[in-house]
């Protein structure tokens, strides 16, 4: 065998090995994939945060984010319930559950199998085949945040992680001095099936309101939009 025609061959095989080697890194940065995060932010700001999503003429009470979009149900929501804002585990699991329940009883659709408790470990915003739950520090005036990854040739909606911010006081009794974190992970799910924010101040007894205040407990049970808005995507 030529000269040549070793290095040819051996260039094949390092490209065999490279390609064999891909398949973990390609899942990671396949462009397919696309992430969209939706902020709850502090009261009315002056400046309104990201929403994708388009008005549903039919019905302005809600918004749905990815037109003919679907999400990856049922979901496991993965809660790590290590926190220095004095929730102790349970009442986290508890404000978890039973936001996802509210969702869960206004369609016929399966849409989550299970809440699953972690007291702590790495918690980052990471397409990492898990729907994590947790408190970061966002920064002033973000109570909350949903990161979710979609395909955008399938329009399925395959993970989402949110996070609470730690810059606010939280409790889970509803008292009017703190976040409520059932009332705003009621809100945060909400984005994980596809609906977007509401921004229109008439409308802020709406769970998909895009503010939230201390003291609100509103968000907690869906209002008739948001009703309207899981039975469009999901059906009734």
């Amino acid at each position: 065998m030529s000269k040549l025609n070793k290095i040819f061959v051996l260039v094949l095989i390092v490209a065999f090995i490279s390609a064999a080697a891909l398949p973990a890194l390609t899942l990671a940065i396949q462009p397919d994939i696309v992430q969209i995060t939706h902020e709850i932010k502090y009261k009315e700001n002056d400046v309104k945060p990201e929403s994708p999503g388009k008005p549903t003429p039919s019905n302005p009470d809600y918004k749905i984010s990815i037109n003919r979009g679907k999400t990856d149900i049922p979901i496991t929501l993965t809660v790590y319930t290590q926190n220095s804002e004095g929730i102790i585990a349970s009442q986290f699991m508890t404000a978890i559950t039973d936001a996802a329940y509210e969702w869960d009883q206004y369609t016929s659709a399966y849409l989550v199998s299970s809440v699953v408790e972690k007291s702590s470990g790495s918690t980052t915003v990471t397409l990492n085949g898990e729907n994590s739950i947790f408190f970061a520090d966002l920064g002033t005036g973000t109570i909350a945040m949903a990161s979710y990854w979609y395909n955008r040739v399938t329009k399925e909606i395959v993970e989402c992680d949110i996070q609470f911010s730690t810059d606010f006081e939280w409790g889970t009794s509803g008292l009017a001095s703190v976040m409520d974190l059932q009332n705003i992970a009621t809100h945060e799910l909400g984005h994980f099936f596809n609906l977007a924010d509401i921004y229109d101040s008439s409308k802020d007894t709406l769970t998909m309101y895009g503010y939230s205040w201390e003291g609100d407990t509103g968000k907690r049970t869906l209002a008739t939009g948001d009703q309207l808005g899981i039975k469009a995507v999901f059906g009734a």
